[in-house]
């Protein structure tokens, strides 16, 4: 079958976009980078659609097929284009994964045309595994490559949360390492001698009644906990005041609205330029307190020290604490335990 991918105006090979980017030398057969083939050559590629909407969403996709791709047994191909590669808050997508995974990324992650034939098509990561329990492992064909499409691989926790998977099964450590291995080379400002906090706040396009708009009170209390067990941590939080491009003229919330950070002696970075500076930092932080965002799960899936989510994701992965738990404040100082044995072990060596 040819799947063409619903209803928005696919990105003819050959030529450009707004961002003024060629795409008439791309492959077909999509990414041959070696975070894409973990297995045969002739093992099926799997395709995934490449979102309209923020670039946290958009990249989650990729991050989350390429994981979602390794786990069934198959090779990642990369994102079918979908309409402008501008998003909806005015980020050039492309540009985004070339500061992401590396120049020349985005000719490996995203295909030149919808137009591609699919000998499976599935509407969601329930069919895919049932398709792949059916299969033999591993999955080659010897007559070629089998081309898969799933839309969006999103879902994977919740099938890992149903099923009773491990969440590692999935993201093994190895893999987030190796998702991370051009973007966390990238420098940060955190004083190398102190423990650093990196915070993530969605606001910007959330109204204020949001419930994905977490308060202020729900930040602070955790970074009352985060100081009593570190007391010489730095914190640094990264939002957003300004809203999408459609709704540029439209503004919910205010530089003011940080003033209470401000006051406990918290760096507050707004609406900055590249993606790339918040999300290395969020990376690479000691702890992460992220928010209830794709923003947020992208450089939480790379960091591999302390991660405090929300309570809303399906199935955290380990060394996650989740904010909202009954034990929060003791899991979360095994995990500050976990991190300095590590260290002194790493120092040791």
């Amino acid at each position: 079958m040819v799947h063409e991918g619903g209803k928005s105006k696919p990105r003819p090979a050959g030529k450009k976009d707004a961002a003024g980017a060629s795409r008439k030398n791309r492959s077909l057969t999509g990414c041959a980078l070696p975070i894409c083939n973990f297995n045969d050559q002739k093992a099926p590629r799997l395709y995934v659609n490449e979102h309209i909407d923020g670039a946290g969403h958009r990249l989650k996709n990729i991050v989350d097929g390429i994981a979602v791709a390794k786990h069934f047994g198959l090779n990642f191909a990369g994102a079918l284009p979908l309409g402008d590669v501008v998003t909806e808050h005015g980020h050039n997508f492309e540009k985004v994964l070339d500061g992401f995974f590396g120049p020349g990324a985005r000719d490996e992650f995203i295909l030149p045309t919808r137009e591609i034939t699919f000998a499976q098509s599935f509407k969601d990561i329930g069919k895919l595994e049932l398709w792949s329990k059916q299969q033999t492992h591993p999955i080659i064909f010897e007559n070629g490559t089998t081309n898969i499409y799933l839309g969006s691989a999103n879902a994977w926790a919740h099938l890992a949360s149903q099923r009773h998977i491990p969440a590692s099964e999935f993201y093994p450590d190895s893999l987030r390492r190796m998702l991370g291995q051009y973007i966390m080379t990238q420098p940060v400002d955190f004083s190398a001698i102190r423990p650093s906090v990196a915070i993530h706040i969605r606001r910007g396009d959330l109204r204020r009644n949001d419930r994905r708009a977490l308060p202020n009170e729900y930040f602070l209390k955790i970074l009352q906990t985060v100081q009593n067990v570190l007391p010489n941590m730095q914190a640094h939080i990264w939002s957003s005041i300004e809203n999408t491009r459609v709704l540029k003229k439209e503004r919910y919330w205010n530089s003011s609205d940080f003033d209470d950070f401000r006051a406990k002696g918290v760096h507050v970075h707004l609406d900055d330029e590249s993606l790339l500076t918040p999300w290395v930092h969020m990376a690479k932080a000691s702890i992460f307190l992220a928010s209830e965002s794709a923003f947020s799960l992208v450089p939480a899936y790379l960091n591999l020290n302390c991660v405090i989510f929300h309570g809303h994701h399906d199935h955290p992965l380990p060394h996650w604490v989740d904010g909202l738990g009954r034990h929060f404040q003791e899991d979360f100082k095994k995990c500050v335990e976990r991190l300095s044995a590590e260290r002194a072990a790493n120092k040791a060596s």
